[in-house]
């Protein structure tokens, strides 16, 4: 019984505090398709890969799997088009939340096409993983002619 008293202290007496840490990354297949025009319309298939810094609170156990952490990320993605795909560059700024067990991303910002007809326009990412296995979905606008893609998007990563 007293293990047990010991184990709810311990799980009850949260600290929290602000870090800097690698935030994350992914790896993952993306599918979807150039709803507005662009370059090869219709299907698209690409290869989605990022990482972030995260700009954390962490309350729990900072040095275990039971710690939570809330706060920003920056981070940075590329998405490297198959066949007539075209490639992106892209700069995310995000809020992201996070256990050891499962969390979450929505992140905007700048994204730049690089290949075909370079141009530049804004993006979207809303992801979640759960035990490293991510899933989410990236939306990407650009151009003046609005090109518009989406794309669903499944891999491994975290945030």
């Amino acid at each position: 019984m007293r293990t047990l008293v010991a184990v709810v202290v311990l799980a009850g007496s949260g600290v929290a505090e602000a870090n800097v840490r690698f935030g994350g990354a992914h790896g993952a297949y993306s599918i979807g398709g150039a709803v507005v025009n662009g370059p090869g319309d219709g299907a698209r298939s690409a290869l989605d890969v990022g990482f972030n810094i995260g700009f954390f609170d962490v309350t729990g156990n900072r040095d275990g799997m039971w710690d939570t952490k809330n706060g920003y990320t920056v981070g940075a993605s590329l998405v490297t088009g198959f066949s007539t795909s075209p490639t992106f560059a892209v700069l995310e700024l995000g809020s992201a939340t996070d256990t050891g067990i499962a969390g979450g991303i929505l992140s905007v910002g700048p994204v730049v096409r690089v290949d075909q007809d370079p141009t530049a326009g804004l993006g979207l990412r809303v992801a979640a993983d759960v035990l490293g296995v991510e899933a989410g979905v990236r939306v990407i606008a650009v151009g003046t002619d609005t090109e518009l893609s989406i794309a669903f998007t499944i891999g491994i990563g975290r945030l």
